[in-house]
């Protein structure tokens, strides 16, 4: 088999498919050898008829004034201004992909701002080329949608400077509207599905395509009958009265924006000085945020002295104050020694518990003192068991020698 496979040689041979026609199809039916009369396109190769690298010319409207089916409206003044400001002019010239890729098949060079009569509707047109060359499936399946629907359609890519959202675009009461405004044209995609703007379509050609604008003017009127037909150059001539007219609508739109771009050098003006004065006024700020900083760290480092001494000071104060306290206890011993019966006193200093009765006696309250104090008092002045016993000769029971029922026998010896 390998040595089958060495004996072949591969062929690389160019062929063109054509769309037969219905009687085409009805004499090849009947008639074998029809096909050997059939002319047959040559399939086109990288170079044109011209000796150039083989183009694909395209003249597109990408854009239109209003609402589309995606929810997306724009404003025709705003449009004007982009066409104005020279869209797609090189060195910006706009990119030309398939289905929003963003892979370059081609550039849009020149645009217009013009009426598309078949929209009825204002709208951008844009003159493009695909490197058919590079690009030759995509060339050739275009000039075939071309040939079955006599157009292409077409999708821009854009990012509007603002959004605005509202549910009263007139028209489309109560459904969201997203109008975008200043938008900022990057692509216009051919497509293989329909786009959002149904007028959003492009015309394409190997041969010299002359811009449409020169067909449909941005001074054209819409063709009221409503018809889908582009119009004629004599359809959209205007009378001598109705291009002075507009010419005069033309001069004070001039005299309208000379006076905003004056109005805007002024405003410009206005905020650079402003800036300057702001930008003043922040570094005095920041010189004062400086020395604020420099106070405050000072402020800290006094605080952190000031505490540290305060904690010394409350220190000292509560020796201070427990040394008091010793004293005041001392002296309310003495007082409190003072008031009780000689004989305990006398009976103090030789009990085995005198330092817990001292600190007892220092550290009672008065209330404490008062209920010690009568118990002493109750003690020493009892009744006098021994003058009774040698008057009448035996002492009473009901208090014997181990009968301490007040707790006093330990402080009398």
């Amino acid at each position: 088999m390998d040595i089958l496979q060495d004996t072949f040689r591969q062929l690389l041979i160019r062929a063109t498919v054509k769309e037969a026609a219905e009687t085409e199809i009805e004499e090849l039916v009947n008639n074998p050898k029809f096909i050997e009369s059939c002319e047959m396109e040559e399939a086109a190769g990288p170079i044109g008829k011209d000796g150039k690298p083989r183009m694909l010319l395209l003249s597109a409207w990408i854009v239109h004034v209003g609402r589309n089916l995606n929810g997306q409206a724009f404003i025709k003044e705003e449009l004007e201004n982009r066409v104005r400001e020279g869209l797609f002019a090189p060195p910006h010239a706009g990119m030309i992909d398939y289905d929003h890729d963003f892979t370059p098949r081609g550039f849009w060079y020149t645009t217009d701002f013009a009426y598309d009569t078949q929209a009825g509707e204002w709208g951008i047109l844009a003159n493009g080329a695909v490197w058919a060359w590079r690009f030759s499936e995509l060339a050739d399946s275009i000039l075939a949608e071309m040939q079955r629907n006599g157009y292409i359609p077409v999708s821009m890519a854009a990012l509007p400077e603002s959004v605005e959202y509202t549910t009263s675009y007139p028209g489309f009461e109560g459904k969201a509207t997203e109008v975008l405004h200043n938008p900022v044209f990057f692509t216009t995609s051919l497509l293989d599905i329909s786009p959002a703007d149904p007028a959003a379509r492009a015309e394409a050609s190997e041969e010299f395509m002359p811009n449409v604008a020169n067909q449909v003017t941005d001074l054209a009127i819409a063709n009221q009958s409503g018809s889908s037909e582009i119009q004629s150059q004599e359809d959209i001539i205007m009378d001598e009265k109705e291009l002075e007219v507009l010419r005069q609508e033309r001069d004070d739109a001039l005299d309208k924006a000379s006076k905003i771009e004056q109005e805007f050098t002024d405003y410009k003006k206005e905020i650079e000085e402003a800036q300057a004065e702001s930008d003043k006024t922040i570094q005095e700020l920041r010189t004062v945020v400086a020395e604020y900083e420099v106070a405050l760290k000072s402020l800290s480092e006094a605080k952190e002295a000031l505490e540290a001494e305060l904690e010394t000071v409350k220190q000292e104060l509560a020796a201070l104050q427990a040394a008091m306290e010793d004293i005041e206890k001392d002296n309310r011993l003495k007082a409190r020694l003072a008031e009780l019966p000689e004989i305990v006193v006398e009976n103090l200093d030789a009990h085995p518990e005198k330092d817990a009765l001292i600190k007892k006696f220092r550290d009672a309250s008065d209330e404490e003192w008062e209920i010690i104090k009568n118990s002493f008092d109750l003690a020493s002045t009892g009744p006098n068991y021994s003058g009774r016993s040698a008057a009448q000769g035996v002492l009473p029971r009901g208090q014997g020698a181990d009968d301490d029922r007040f707790g006093l026998r330990k402080y009398i010896k």
